[in-house]
């Protein structure tokens, strides 16, 4: 598949999979003027990168629900419940599920987890009613981001073992957590 705009060929590279995705791609770039050689790799770059982004999971998380197993889903009603940093049994196992892949060995069973929504400093309570609800909907689960801290963080942190920030509008350094859990 080779479409001419121009006098610039524009091929989807080998490793893209769906011809779907370079049209889609393609098309929105239609009334882009390709007649300069600057335009052209511009344009070359943004289009690979936005192909590298639609197939990542950039949060390395679960992105529905129905990724959750039932058992622990049914237990909803027990997460929550306090404002305690002490995660109960019923959120660890939660926590592990949603982001099992950036772990790297990391458990929450009985972790002390520091909560940020917004750029604000939450608790768990906050976060797992605002979970109930988006279950309740029909929603997809937050996506927070996770931040395991190290012994000098934790110290820090005033005790945390890790942070969870959500519904932020950007990448917070972790040393900004760190302070913000203080």
């Amino acid at each position: 598949m080779v479409s001419r705009y121009s006098n610039y060929i524009c091929a989807p590279p080998a490793y893209v999979k769906s011809s779907i995705t370079y049209q889609a791609i393609r098309d929105i770039f239609k009334p882009v003027s390709l007649s300069n050689p600057i335009n052209n790799k511009t344009m070359k770059y943004l289009a690979i990168t936005m192909m590298l982004f639609s197939s990542i999971n950039l949060f390395g998380q679960v992105r529905n629900f129905n990724d959750i197993p039932k058992d622990i889903l049914n237990q909803l009603d027990k997460m929550g419940v306090d404002g305690s940093s002490l995660l109960n049994s019923y959120e660890s196992a939660y926590f592990n599920i949603v982001f099992k892949e950036n772990l790297n060995g990391f458990d929450f069973t009985g972790k002390k987890v520091g909560f940020i929504y917004s750029g604000a400093r939450s608790n768990k309570k906050e976060y797992f009613d605002l979970e109930k609800d988006r279950f309740k909907r029909n929603n997809t689960p937050n996506r927070g981001t996770l931040y395991i801290f190290d012994e000098t963080q934790k110290k820090e942190s005033g005790g945390y073992d890790a942070a969870i920030v959500y519904w932020s509008k950007r990448l917070i350094p972790i040393q900004d957590v760190v302070k913000r859990l203080k």
